[in-house]
């Protein structure tokens, strides 16, 4: 699984060469948008795991040590999937979906959002959304605003 990266390294970019890498004739590529991806994910997860629920010191301790399996786009933004290594424990949640944020791009780009999964006690996945359809491959995030966790205080998951 060459497209796996390891999140406890904030530093790594992977096999494919170094986050934001473009193409010789100024396109974005692939590879460097899923580096800007998984540097997002990064962000995300503290942010989406604040909170005095009972399963987020043990989904805290899973985000430090989950890699990102895999990126898929979805036509509106990305799936990405977590794993993590079998030593790391699971929570005692079947199933939890929440959490949001806005997340704001450089330039006239409408803002995007995300949802994070759990599933059978263990991080899952990390969904990245736009409102418009398109995620905005030459837009950089300049800003995380607004973060929701993921059991936020009206006991939503």
């Amino acid at each position: 699984m060459g497209d796996r990266d390891v999140m406890a390294e904030p530093g790594a970019t992977g096999e494919h060469g170094a986050m934001g890498e473009h193409t010789a004739t100024g396109e974005h590529s692939a590879m460097g948008e899923r580096g800007a991806i998984r540097a997002l994910t990064r962000r995300l997860l503290p942010l989406l795991l604040v909170g005095d629920h009972p399963a987020l010191p043990g989904l805290r301790a899973q985000a430090s040590a989950v890699v990102i399996e895999r990126v898929d786009e979805s036509g509106s933004g990305f799936f990405v999937h977590l794993d993590m290594p079998s030593e790391v424990a699971a929570v005692d949640v079947a199933y939890a979906a929440g959490g949001d944020a806005v997340i704001v791009f450089e330039g006239d780009v409408l803002p995007a959002g995300c949802v994070l999964f759990v599933r059978d006690g263990r991080l899952s996945m990390l969904e990245l959304y736009t409102y418009d359809g398109v995620w905005p491959g030459e837009a950089a995030v300049i800003d995380v605003r607004h973060p929701r966790p993921l059991f936020d205080d009206t006991g939503a998951s």
